[in-house]
């Protein structure tokens, strides 16, 4: 089982490439820390299906594969209490990606300039 092609908008794909530059990793790696961190940061609110509007980056089929998917996808049913049809798993991770990729820029732009974001997500 892997992730169909989901998709972000391109201010979060601006904060995904400055996250693997703060991390010096590839933007898979980026996306499933954005989308443990959504998960994370999730607080019971409304999952935002709907589609994004204005321009929009692709992400591509076969990012989230195997175990990964598996785990990412319990980890998401386990806090929206809810099942998914074929295409509300891959829009629901999306809604994650963004939320968390918000999160990660709130936490970048705090950072003073002598910290590390390596550090700042090994303590939480």
């Amino acid at each position: 089982m892997s992730n169909k092609k989901m998709y972000i908008s391109i201010s979060s794909k601006k904060i995904l490439d400055s996250l693997c530059d703060h991390l010096e990793c590839e933007r898979p790696y980026g996306l499933k820390i954005a989308l443990a961190k959504g998960i994370a940061n999730y607080e019971g609110q409304q999952v935002n299906l709907s589609s994004i509007s204005g321009e929009k980056w692709t992400i591509p089929d076969n990012i989230i594969k195997g175990e990964d998917f598996l785990l990412f996808k319990q980890l998401i049913i386990n806090e929206t209490n809810t099942t998914f049809e074929d295409s509300g798993l891959e829009k629901t991770m999306a809604h994650f990606i963004e939320l968390g990729l918000g999160v990660i820029e709130d936490e970048i732009n705090n950072l003073s300039a002598l910290e590390d974001y390596k550090t700042t997500l090994i303590k939480e």
